[in-house]
């Protein structure tokens, strides 16, 4: 639990607001393909990533909360 807090309170004052400055002005394919051609997407570890495992559950819930944040912002 407190680590959820933790994870949640560090994504919305140190992750979303570098996202926002990053790619706020970018039109949403430019921001899109940088993070494609940055592998920003895919995991650090080299492994493939099956986005259908976290399409579902309390990770996309999270997921899905900090994106609806970010683009309001």
């Amino acid at each position: 639990m407190l680590y959820r807090r933790l994870r949640d309170t560090y994504r919305k004052l140190w992750v979303i607001p570098k996202l926002h400055r990053t790619y706020g002005k970018s039109t949403a394919a430019n921001a899109f393909s940088r993070i494609y051609e940055s592998s920003l997407w895919s995991p650090t570890d080299g492994a493939s990533y099956d986005s259908s495992a976290s399409s579902i559950g309390i990770g996309a819930e999270s997921y899905v909360r900090q994106v609806i944040e970010f683009t309001n912002s």
